[in-house]
């Protein structure tokens, strides 16, 4: 429901390596992608090296298990639903210039948002600003209290408990950031 709602800007799953944020992450970007026309993603990771084996792994075995092969055009860091002509883009965040242009992108997922830099983070953010229709999915393991992502985002912020069939679920006082914490922490 955080995903359709046009109102949330950030949506924060997080949860322990068991805990099926990345996977259910990027099963709903999948339906998001057949959905309409435009409805393009960005998949960033820390480093670019690291997503073949990783994120990209997961989307095309999910594409697979679903017996989808022959709807999606699969190219390297590029998925491709052929009936609108969306797609999923990956790059990792060492490369710069993927970061620069964010402009027809409306979901962007940082997976292991707790191993990425505030300041890759930060450089993120100033990108998208300006564009209502982009959202930000940030999925990440527990984090210390020295984390940037809990003192620099989560504790500026004011939270309120939501009744919902995850473990946690927290909106921020302007409506627009949603934490989601999955079963196993």
């Amino acid at each position: 429901e955080a995903f359709n709602d046009k109102n949330i800007s950030y949506i924060f799953p997080y949860g322990g390596s068991s805990s099926a944020k990345t996977h259910s992450v990027c099963q709903r970007l999948l339906i998001y992608t057949m959905e309409d026309e435009f409805n393009n993603s960005i998949v960033f990771k820390k480093v670019s090296s690291h997503i073949d084996k990783t994120i990209f792994a997961t989307f095309k075995k999910i594409i697979n298990k679903w017996g989808l092969n022959q709807y999606f055009k699969i190219q390297k860091h590029h998925i491709e639903y052929k009936d609108t002509g969306s797609f999923i883009s990956f790059s990792g965040l060492d490369d710069a210039d993927k970061v620069k242009g964010l402009e027809g992108y409306k979901k962007i997922f940082i997976d292991e948002l707790d191993q990425v830099s505030f300041a890759d983070y930060e450089q993120l953010e100033t990108r998208l600003r300006g564009d209502e229709e982009q959202q930000v999915i940030g999925a990440f393991n527990p984090v210390s209290e020295f984390s940037y992502i809990k003192t620099e985002i989560f504790d500026k912020e004011e939270w309120t408990d939501v009744p919902s069939k995850i473990n946690l679920k927290q909106v921020n006082k302007d409506g627009d950031m949603v934490i989601l914490r999955t079963n196993y922490t």
